[in-house]
């Protein structure tokens, strides 16, 4: 029983490690994508919305 238990809360861990991890990357590409905005946002639509959009294609803002 306690193995069980300890194997459940080391699986429960890494996924909220791991969805911690990929919030923060998306927080970040946000940044980034905020910033090549007002530097120029024509360079935002050809360069990074390519990228970004297939890491964020799962969560809409």
């Amino acid at each position: 029983m306690f193995f069980t238990t300890l194997m459940l809360w080391i699986a429960l861990s890494t996924l909220i490690l791991l969805r911690n991890i990929l919030d923060h990357i998306e927080d970040i590409g946000g940044v980034v994508e905020d910033e090549l905005d007002a530097l120029n946002p024509s360079l935002k639509t050809s360069v990074v919305a390519p990228m970004y959009g297939t890491l964020t294609m799962h969560r809409m803002r």
